[in-house]
């Protein structure tokens, strides 16, 4: 009996440790249990913490964002009212101007009645101070004046003299005393003449010397003439002006019959410019040949027939010098013999040459210096027919 209450009570021990083991750990798995719970309440209310902090942020930026957008607002309202301001002005300001404009015309208008009053009672002292100050500077006021004027007059004068000195070169090839100007070459001469006037001689050029000299020559001024060509000759800048001068100061001699100073002019001019490379130069030195060779028939002396020779050689190959050259051979035969058959052979070798800018005058004026009759008829004969070469190239 007391081996089964034993055994009753051991189980009974045995039950109860039992029940305590069991009852220790769920009591520790209670407290664990517990334990996590409170972690993860904390780690809840921390979530939650950070969630509200980050709402409350954003609310206030949206607080920030309405205080911009009321600010925006207010700033449009104030923008609108600035322009409302701006036009308001501007209107002001048109109403303004209409009121400048008959402020400045009656403002002009009482200035100008000032004036007229002051002037009624000092016109005779300030027209006095007036005068004196314009009589002490009038001379430094009108200088600049007076230097652009005179410049520009100069211009215009030195473009419209070489315009006419260019037509006068036009008289200088042949120096006919009895050939009078026509109408426009006169007027051409005159306009020349008036521009010089205002130009000091000293600062002449050769055109300028050289236009005096023509004008004076068909006047009959011989003596102006001569101081007219010697000073163009003087103001040569160049060889051709140099060679171009001295050809027209032997024509001009010969001219006024002073045949001894023109034969050492013509001589000048072959020997200074014979060996010359510029064509214009060369055909100066031609005619200053075909001129001495001229004059060596009207003085009755024999010519030199270097210069012949050189002459032939310059003009050669130039049938519209050749001709002259020709001429003036065949007349020095014509003192001795007749030389018809040789006439009719210049005739076919110059058919379609004419014969430009020669004068038979002089050529003419020899042939009546001879005494033999039959000679001086000879002469003029044939003289008449070289005269008369054109009108039968011109028929062709």
């Amino acid at each position: 009996m007391f081996k089964n209450f034993f055994f009753t009570i051991f189980l009974s021990l045995i039950f109860v440790s039992f029940l305590e083991a069991s009852n220790e750990k769920i009591n520790q798995q209670i407290y664990e249990l517990k334990t996590s719970q409170e972690y993860a309440q904390k780690i809840n209310d921390e979530k939650i913490t950070l969630i509200m902090g980050q709402i409350i942020q954003k609310e206030n930026e949206i607080k920030v964002l309405e205080k911009k957008i009321d600010e925006l607002r207010k700033d449009k309202n104030s923008l609108s009212n600035y322009k409302d301001i701006i036009d308001r002005q501007d209107k002001r300001i048109e109403d303004l101007n209409h009121y400048f404009f008959w402020y400045g015309i009656l403002i002009t208008i009482l200035l100008f009645g000032v004036s007229y009053i002051s002037y009624r009672f000092t016109s005779n002292e300030s027209k006095d101070i007036v005068n004196d100050w314009l009589n002490k500077n009038k001379e430094e006021i009108l200088k600049p004046i007076h230097k652009e004027g005179n410049e520009l007059l100069s211009n215009i004068e030195d473009k419209a003299l070489k315009f006419y000195q260019k037509q006068v070169n036009d008289l200088n090839n042949d120096l006919n005393i009895d050939e009078k100007l026509t109408e426009n070459q006169q007027e051409t001469l005159a306009k020349v003449n008036q521009i010089l006037e205002h130009k000091e001689k000293e600062k002449y050029t050769f055109d300028d010397w050289n236009s005096k000299f023509i004008d004076y020559f068909y006047k009959g001024k011989f003596d102006n003439a001569l101081v007219a060509i010697d000073n163009a000759i003087i103001k040569a800048e160049n060889n051709l002006d140099l060679s171009f001068g001295l050809l027209r100061k032997g024509i001009f001699l010969v001219k006024v019959e002073r045949y001894s100073d023109a034969m050492d002019i013509y001589d000048e001019l072959i020997d200074r410019f014979k060996y010359s490379k510029e064509i214009n130069i060369l055909k100066n030195v031609s005619d200053g040949i075909s001129n001495k060779i001229e004059l060596s028939l009207i003085e009755n002396k024999e010519y030199s027939k270097k210069d012949l020779d050189l002459y032939f050689e310059l003009v050669k190959d130039k049938k519209d010098e050749l001709i002259y050259y020709e001429i003036l051979t065949l007349l020095e035969k014509a003192k001795h013999n007749e030389i018809d058959e040789k006439i009719i052979s210049w005739k076919e070798e110059f058919k379609d040459t004419l014969i430009e800018d020669w004068s038979f005058e002089e050529l003419k004026t020899w042939a009546n210096s001879f005494e033999d009759e039959e000679v001086k008829d000879r002469l003029l004969r044939y003289i008449d027919i070289f005269e008369k070469h054109n009108e039968s190239v011109e028929e062709n």
